[in-house]
């Protein structure tokens, strides 16, 4: 009960963590590329009301998180603080792509490395699962980032850091769980994109200014599912099959 509590109160401060930089790493990096301007045509909202409501969110969304890895992983603690570590970096990427279409090198690579460095330690896992896990999911969107590059479409159709984030969300699950991740992640966004596409026939001048899918946001709403509940969805799946 004690550790339940004591994961509560580091999930708020980690969400207050995450909030500041959810507010000034885009801004600083949009800053450097000299690319205010574009990137505000594809941001939702941000008013007050706006940003007091995604504070609270992501600082009560943290600390739901942690409590979470707590009572599914009770006992062990190197895979709850893991778990606890990556739901946080992934919720916070999640926020930045849906308001600024980023996904930082300086969230991404770090949390890639401790995946790397992790993994091997963790006993759901095979020692070579993180490793090969990060390969796979650096792979399976490299295709499409290149021909969008090729086309002169990269950022509109999947920017370079979808597929970083990718090959992290691989080293953090393991191979046999980025495919649960990347399922509920493309499930997820194409439900929402097929909603947008018929909300914008509908309404286009309320839907307009929606040019681009955050689908680093879907990817790490994925990759929660994945940390969580990855396991009952690969039983019930291998159940289903056999």
């Amino acid at each position: 009960m004690i550790g339940f509590a004591a994961l509560a109160l580091a999930g708020l401060v980690v969400g207050a963590l995450s909030n500041l930089l959810i507010e000034r790493l885009p801004v600083e990096i949009l800053a450097a590329d000299g690319d205010e301007a574009s990137g505000a045509a594809t941001m939702p909202p941000h008013g007050r009301r706006w940003k007091a409501a995604r504070r609270i969110i992501v600082s009560v969304g943290t600390a739901g998180l942690f409590m979470l890895a707590v009572d599914r992983y009770e006992g062990d603690w190197l895979r709850i603080g893991m778990t606890a570590m990556f739901a946080s970096v992934f919720l916070t990427l999640a926020v930045i792509d849906l308001e600024h279409q980023l996904l930082p090198d300086k969230i991404v690579l770090p949390a890639l490395v401790v995946g790397l460095a992790t993994t091997p330690f963790l006993g759901h896992l095979e020692p070579w699962d993180g490793a090969l896990g990060s390969a796979v999911g650096f792979l399976v969107f490299l295709p499409i980032w290149t021909w969008a590059l090729l086309t002169g479409r990269e950022g509109r159709i999947m920017g370079f850091g979808d597929v970083k984030f990718t090959a992290t969300m691989g080293a953090a699950l393991g191979l046999q769980f980025l495919g649960v991740a990347l399922y509920a992640g493309v499930l997820l966004g194409g439900v929402v994109a097929a909603g947008l596409l018929l909300g914008r026939l509908l309404a286009p001048r309320v839907l307009g200014m929606t040019r681009v899918m955050p689908y680093g946001t879907f990817l790490a709403i994925g990759g929660l599912i994945a940390l969580f509940y990855g396991r009952p969805i690969v039983d019930r799946i291998i159940d289903i099959l056999a």
